[in-house]
Order: structure tokens, then C-alpha cells, then sequence
């Protein structure tokens, strides 16, 4: 699995572009010195979120790695096989790994990072 806090970073703080206060009258100087200290602070906030999102995954997957031992099918309606509880539960995990996995695997690309 592919956290990227940085980059979470960067699109928080591109997306707030201009937003944050200039520190100083010279305008472009003010706003590089915001735009670095959002930058700062919205890294270390996204890398929290992201260590504890890492240890949901590593949670999941371990519940997962046991749930699976329990996958069947039962006899369903007309006995058509449907997937018993811990299959459903199961796919319901492997949904939200991958969909977890795909949100934080999605970075900016390279060259457009903010000086």
C-alpha cells in the first residue's frame, strides 16, 4: 500500500490558493511564506490522518485474512446459491481496501509540486 501525505498536502493547500494570509506587505514574498506554512501544516495533519487510515487497512486486512476461512455459499431462493454471511462481509472489506487503497494511491503529478 502507497501513502502519499505530501502530496495529499499539496492538493489541500493548491486547492486553497490564495486563501491563506500574506505574512508581509511584499505581496509575492507574503504569500510564498503563507503558502509554505499551510503547506506545513496541512502535511503533518494529512500525515496523522494517513497513519491511522494505514493502521484501518492493516486492521481490515488482518480481519479479512480470517473472515475468508469462513466464505461458502448456502442455499439460496430456488436453490440458487447465494454467498453465506462472511462472504458478503468479506467482499464488503475487500471493497473498501481497494477503495481506500485507490484514494491514497492518487498523487499529483511529477513537476507540479509547489515551490
Amino acid at each position: 500500500m502507497s501513502i502519499h501525505p505530501d502530496k495529499t498536502a499539496y492538493r489541500a493547500v493548491d486547492a486553497c490558493g490564495g486563501v491563506f494570509p500574506r505574512a508581509q506587505t511584499d505581496y509575492d514574498k507574503g504569500f510564498e511564506d503563507g503558502h509554505d506554512a499551510a503547506l506545513s501544516a496541512a502535511s503533518e495533519a494529512v500525515k496523522a490522518v494517513d497513519e491511522l487510515t494505514a493502521d484501518l487497512l492493516e486492521s481490515l486486512e488482518n480481519a479479512l485474512s480470517y473472515i475468508e476461512r469462513f466464505e461458502d455459499v448456502r442455499d439460496g431462493d430456488y436453490g440458487v446459491p447465494e454467498p453465506n454471511e462472511a462472504m458478503q462481509v468479506a467482499s464488503d472489506i475487500r471493497a473498501s481496501i481497494a477503495k481506500a487503497t485507490t484514494a491514497n494511491s492518487v498523487g499529483i503529478s511529477e513537476g507540479n509540486e509547489p515551490k
